[in-house]
């Protein structure tokens, strides 16, 4: 073997391990020719250049990572399974432009802790409850309070007192709920508050100051 064919071997086999390897077998065939005229050395080139990877920009969408928001929940009492059709509306996406999230068990693997707080004696109890929880107190993560009111009044107002001052406490909603309905009321008041529930765990770190 010439020091020429020699080079030619070590060219082959690195096209062979390389992104245009489908040029390979056009090279093998052009180096059997002789003389190599202009045509199929433009052959050859032709191939190269259509065995080349695409290099269409990518666009900002596509560059970055989509990031996907993981939450947790815990309950601090007796929700009569209503918590459940909030943490399924979060969990839904209605638009493609929307981000995914998840859920885990664990408030170590969330972005986001959401805390179900049935009143039961008083609302200030309750909410002092909340901040003692383990799973509020042992992190540094942000959280959403739902505080939820036992009552069939569709039209029962909670007040317009802050029980959270803490920046943690990124969002504070109230939903109403009776033990003998499904779910949640039908109402405007519950509708607009798992709204906020969904933008607030979309985007875990909005409002947190």
């Amino acid at each position: 073997m010439d020091e020429d064919e020699e080079k030619w071997q070590k060219i082959l086999e690195e096209l062979k391990s390389s992104e245009i390897k489908d040029c390979v077998p056009c090279a093998e065939e052009l180096m059997k020719k002789r003389p190599i005229r202009h045509s199929h050395v433009l052959d050859f080139f032709t191939s190269l250049v259509k065995s080349l990877p695409s290099k269409k920009p990518r666009t900002a969408r596509q560059q970055a990572p989509r990031f996907k928001p993981t939450f947790c929940y815990v309950l601090t009492g007796e929700t009569y399974g209503s918590h459940e059709t909030i943490v399924e509306k979060v969990k839904k996406r209605k638009w493609r432009s929307l981000k995914w999230v998840r859920k885990t068990k664990t408030v170590q693997k969330c972005d986001i802790i959401i805390v179900f707080c049935p009143i039961s004696s008083r609302t200030g109890s309750d909410s002092e409850a909340v901040k003692r929880h383990e799973a509020v107190s042992s992190t540094n993560k942000p959280v959403i309070v739902v505080m939820m009111h036992h009552t069939r009044d569709e039209e029962f107002s909670p007040g317009g007192r802050k029980w959270f001052e803490d920046p943690r406490f990124v969002l504070e909603v109230h939903v109403l709920f009776h033990d003998t309905q499904r779910g949640l009321l039908q109402c405007a008041h519950n509708k607009q508050a798992v709204r906020e529930i969904k933008n607030q765990v979309r985007n875990p770190y909005k409002n947190l100051m």
